[in-house]
């Protein structure tokens, strides 16, 4: 029997995850807005097709993976997104990370306060991304906007 984690886990799905094909481009190459349409062959009404922030849940300008085609809102991705990034942008969590390397940079001196190197940095963001694309973490939506 599944424990009521795995039971949450379990029905977790990526239905929202999926790249819209063919829509009709109303904002700048890379960027998706709240509501983007297609048009049927016949003259039909658009149909809407909404992407979500795979971070916030929350619909809006998002820009999708090239990779993984999860969406997000520029400053929900981590690190922040300073501008719309190539239709070939892979997110944090595509990239690959940096080979583990020595755990003590030089010069380190214990009792110290120390800033994270770019690759620790790097590592640490990947994790936290990872934690608020996951629902069962939706808690800690809270914290990062304090």
């Amino acid at each position: 029997p599944l424990s009521q984690e795995e039971q949450q886990e379990a029905a977790i799905g990526d239905a929202q995850d999926t790249k819209p094909v063919g829509l009709i481009p109303e904002h700048p190459p890379g960027l998706l807005g709240p509501t983007r349409s297609l048009e049927g062959d016949q003259g039909s009404p658009p149909v809407p097709s909404v992407s979500s922030c795979r971070v916030c849940c929350q619909a809006g300008a998002v820009v999708m993976c090239d990779r993984c085609e999860r969406c997000y809102h520029l400053d929900c991705h981590l690190p922040a997104l300073q501008e719309v990034p190539s239709p070939e942008w892979q997110c944090l969590l595509c990239q690959d990370l940096p080979p583990p390397g020595d755990d003590l940079p030089d010069g380190f001196q214990e009792g110290l306060p120390q800033k994270l190197c770019p690759t620790d940095q790097r590592k640490c963001e990947y994790v936290l991304l990872e934690l608020l694309c996951h629902e069962p973490c939706r808690p800690l939506h809270r914290l990062s906007g304090a």
